[in-house]
């Protein structure tokens, strides 16, 4: 049910049922500070509201800036996130899940196919 409750808010399209699977995120590193935590123009859900109760996916987790990787820890923590702008104040819930991967080089040459 929150899952739609969220779908709604962000204005994802015309829900015609309940969202029933968990939300997977997967924002690019190049995502903003407000694409991630949330803002703009009526205060829309960021990428770690649209998570709640599912899994918010961080590849390249070194590759996002730093303001972006400090605004998380509020909502890893509280499981909540605050957002306060000039238009107003919300708190959301944030309970997620975040898995980084990241890709290891290998050191090693490459083997050769005989």
């Amino acid at each position: 049910m929150a899952a739609t409750i969220v779908a709604s808010v962000a204005g994802e399209g015309p829900l015609h049922e309940l969202v029933r699977l968990p939300p997977f995120r997967a924002p690019h590193h190049t995502s903003s500070y407000a694409a991630i935590v949330g803002g703009g123009r009526g205060l829309v859900p960021g990428e770690v509201t649209r998570a709640n109760g599912g899994v918010l996916f961080l590849d390249e987790l070194t590759e996002f800036s730093r303001d972006v990787l400090e605004a998380l820890r509020q909502p890893l923590e509280d499981g909540r996130v605050t957002i306060v702008r000039a238009s107003g104040a919300s708190r959301r819930a944030t309970r997620l899940r975040c898995r980084s991967r990241e890709r290891r080089r290998s050191t090693r040459a490459p083997s050769r196919g005989s």
